[in-house]
């Protein structure tokens, strides 16, 4: 069987699936975060440690409605830090770069299989798959998460990865640099 869709509905459906990328990368954790501050506030002090994606800082190709959630849970955070120091409440960041999970296999496809991108987006999930089996095992997170816990002002963002400092440089100060060399990772990716 065979079928068909129209612009219409392809087009219905990228914006069921990114709606439903925010609802759980983006509202489901703002949600959480409402939910126990009001008795953060009563007792006048607490910690939340959010665990994100160094696409919160970053973006990589073919997948802009993730990285706009990640960037999303940033700037809530970021707001939410300033507001609630008052209360003697920590808020940090734990940004991973590349952990080795089944967010590959979890991933959901937001860009409507457009037929122009497929042998680029194909490069790009060589890319990320490679990235992932070469990326962090999930107790060096872990063990960043346990140091923010113990550390008495955490600074808000913590990255975690190798070579996680570098790139972040490169997005904030070469950016040229930065776009230049994601290209070049891309279609070198087999």
């Amino acid at each position: 069987m065979r079928v068909i869709c129209s612009p219409d509905w392809q087009r219905k459906l990228q914006q069921k699936a990114g709606k439903l990328q925010f609802e759980t990368n983006f509202w489901g954790t703002v949600n959480v975060t409402k939910a126990i501050l009001p008795y953060f506030r009563k007792q006048q002090f607490g910690q939340i440690i959010t665990v994100s994606s160094m696409m919160g800082l970053i973006s990589l190709p073919m997948h802009p409605i993730y990285a706009a959630s990640k960037h999303a849970l940033e700037g809530f955070f970021e707001s939410l830090r300033f507001e609630v120091s008052q209360f003697n409440i920590k808020v940090s960041m734990v940004e991973p770069m590349w952990a080795k999970t089944n967010i590959g296999k979890n991933m959901i496809a937001v860009d409507g299989n457009i037929s122009e991108y497929r042998n680029y987006k194909e490069q790009v999930n060589h890319y990320i798959k490679n990235g992932l089996a070469n990326g962090e095992e999930p107790s060096v997170i872990v063990d960043k998460i346990i140091k923010v816990i113990n550390t008495k002002n955490p600074k808000f963002r913590n990255i975690v990865g190798k070579m996680a400092g570098m790139v972040l440089f490169l997005n904030n100060y070469a950016y040229p640099m930065f776009e230049n060399t994601i290209h070049k990772s891309v279609r070198s990716a087999k």
